[in-house]
């Protein structure tokens, strides 16, 4: 009589944002100020509005309205006079505010009809059988935007998959002597998802 085993995958933090954003140094608009300009945007939601904050010596604030706006690429993603980001195809795109002189920029991910997201993110956890953590398991992406990562769990049992794009994929998990399982997951997922998937032997 043959034991049946369970594999499950235990996320544990599931996606951990990971985006960019910096600010260039200026020129100042006169000798005695000098403005740096810090560009925020939100991660999710089909349209997209950032914000430009300018900081001087003496005072700082929301200039959104007041700033020149760009991106790096608007076959990827445009933006408004106010600061309205659509996206147009996906990728990576910087968008920039410059006000007196100076720029700042984020970088995000675009995606049509999702918006902006984090550039990158991480998904990490831990494939566990009844007997306890489960080692030699290949993780596989099959489609969406991450198709073809792979890699095969630790002696731990524990997973690290990071620099992925968002949106829905399948992963498949195989082990020798286990019946191939799979998973649909979707980024952005939220943080601290759990979730799990069982396939026996």
């Amino acid at each position: 009589m043959k034991v049946r085993q369970s594999l499950a995958i235990l996320v544990v933090a599931a996606m951990a944002s990971a985006s960019c954003a910096g600010n260039d140094s200026s020129s100042p608009s006169s000798p005695a100020r000098q403005w740096a300009v810090d560009v925020r945007c939100p991660e999710f939601g089909e349209s997209s509005r950032c914000i430009a904050f300018a900081m001087s010596d003496r005072e700082g604030g929301d200039v959104s309205g007041l700033a020149q706006w760009s991106t790096s690429d608007p076959a990827v993603a445009t933006v408004s006079s106010t600061g309205l980001v659509t996206a147009r195809s996906a990728g990576e795109v910087s968008i920039r505010a410059s006000y007196q002189g100076a720029t700042g920029f984020a970088i995000r991910w675009a995606v049509p009809g999702q918006g902006l997201a984090g550039t990158y993110r991480t998904l990490q956890g831990t494939v566990l059988s009844l007997n306890g953590a489960l080692p030699g398991v290949l993780m596989e992406i099959l489609d969406g935007p991450n198709a073809g990562r792979s890699m095969t769990t630790f002696a731990s049992g524990a997973f690290v998959m990071d620099g992925l794009q968002d949106g829905p994929f399948t992963i498949r998990l195989s082990k020798p002597g286990y019946v191939t399982a799979e998973y649909q997951w979707s980024i952005p997922g939220g943080r601290d998802r759990l979730a799990t998937l069982t396939a026996s032997k």
